[in-house]
């Protein structure tokens, strides 16, 4: 039996743990005739699910219909809140990772008895794991942004390098080459978007990015899934996590040869768009804004530098798909998520959003878009973290970042503190 049958045979089987019937099914894909009215949340756009969501429904008439409603990022969380309170919450909601560590409780989570870990991750990429805790999966995970590099075709051949770095040491080499100032020392020009913090659009997913190329687990689920703070827990000591953060800084530091950034630039994507920022670290889904900005811009896209010898990583953000304990119609609701969760509209979902499935099966299919191969391959190296309140640890790694920045604090004793507040804010 491969991954995606276990899958269904799953989201069958789910039916009995929460008490709501069981699926009377004689092999592996065979549906139950019931009829229900599923509404999925989410914050991705109309514009690029409503096709697959109305597609999916028409098909599946005789079982469920099901409807989409795009909710804005910044009031999802407050709005699920509200309609579980008033009784007019969704059914299934397509939620942010960020989101879950204050929601997980909303969801019905999927036992590792129906469940097991082994099938999670055998069925679903790396980063999706986030969602699965010490006694099962709060949600299925449907997709994964991860962070690239988007990198300016013509300033890298202008200044005769022949292909985009590939590693850390590569863009300290290139850093230089790439970064023009004038007669006063004021950068008219710059390499990459590294060594700021108000300024660098991605600043926490960037540093981020470096802490876990170097092991560093940041936070973890413990027991009754708790999250714990793990920051700078690396393995001697903390000193590799202290070297990922001297390496972040050093290219806002005017005595260093990699100075390449300051806080007296423009944002940075903003910068990337005018065509005067060489390497932009961004997320895949950031794409279609970038062209927007600038159709012109002769732009690539590639996977973020690595760490010269270790094995690849990069930082993603991951979706899941999850249903509320309170859904008004559980057994149309799981239907609903088996169909958006199968190969095919899954393949239509990535195509239509421009972000990679989190299937590991769909991310090994050949891509015509170039830009989508990388997305794929980076969505299977792609890690994180259990993020308890983005805005709040934003806050946390900004403090971190400026103390070592302006010295106020010493480099390890920034990271202890940092650490120490992001274990209050996790309990």
């Amino acid at each position: 039996m491969n991954s995606f049958q276990a899958i269904v045979l799953f989201l069958f089987g789910a039916l009995a743990v929460v008490g709501v019937g069981i699926f009377a099914a004689t092999k592996a894909g065979s549906k139950a005739n019931f009829k229900g009215n599923v509404m999925l949340w989410g914050t991705i756009s109309e514009e690029a699910i409503l096709p697959v969501v109305s597609d999916v429904s028409t098909a599946n008439s005789n079982e469920f219909s099901l409807s989409y409603r795009q909710m804005r990022k910044e009031d999802f969380s407050e709005q699920l809140l509200e309609a579980i309170a008033n009784g007019t919450a969704p059914d299934v909601v397509i939620l942010p990772e960020e989101l879950l560590y204050k929601h997980r409780r909303q969801f019905i989570i999927f036992p590792k008895e129906t469940l097991s870990e082994r099938t999670f991750k055998d069925t679903f990429v790396e980063r999706g794991e986030v969602f699965f805790g010490q006694n099962g999966a709060y949600a299925l995970p449907i997709f994964v942004d991860p962070l690239v590099l988007f990198w300016n075709r013509d300033m890298l051949s202008a200044s005769g390098i022949s292909r985009v770095p590939r590693t850390w040491e590569e863009v300290v080499a290139n850093t230089p080459a790439l970064t023009k100032k004038d007669e006063r020392g004021n950068i008219l020009q710059s390499a990459i978007a590294m060594g700021g913090i108000n300024n660098i659009l991605n600043m926490k997913a960037i540093v981020s990015a470096l802490l876990l190329q170097v092991g560093d687990k940041i936070t973890e689920y413990g027991e009754d899934d708790a999250v714990f703070s793990l920051l700078g827990e690396t393995n001697p000591a903390s000193e590799p996590s202290l070297s990922a953060l001297r390496f972040f800084i050093e290219f806002g530091n005017p005595t260093k040869s990699v100075y390449t950034w300051n806080t007296a630039l423009p944002q940075s994507a903003e910068m990337f768009k005018r065509g005067e920022l060489a390497m932009y670290l961004g997320f895949a889904s950031e794409l279609p804004l970038i062209r927007s900005g600038n159709p012109n811009l002769n732009l690539d896209v590639s996977m973020i530098p690595q760490r010269e010898g270790s094995s690849p990583a990069t930082y993603g953000k991951s979706y899941g798909l999850a249903i509320l304990r309170n859904a008004k119609s559980p057994q149309a609701s799981y239907s609903a998520a088996y169909e958006l969760l199968s190969r095919d509209n899954a393949l239509l979902l990535m195509s239509a959003s421009g972000v990679p499935s989190a299937s590991r099966s769909t991310l090994s299919e050949r891509f015509d878009d170039p830009f989508m191969t990388t997305f794929a391959k980076s969505a299977l190296v792609a890690k994180g973290w259990i993020d308890p309140d983005p805005t709040r640890t934003s806050a946390i790694f900004k403090r971190m970042m400026d103390r070592i920045m302006t010295g106020s604090l010493g480099n390890a004793e920034s990271l202890r503190q940092a650490r120490e507040e992001l274990k209050v804010l996790v309990q």
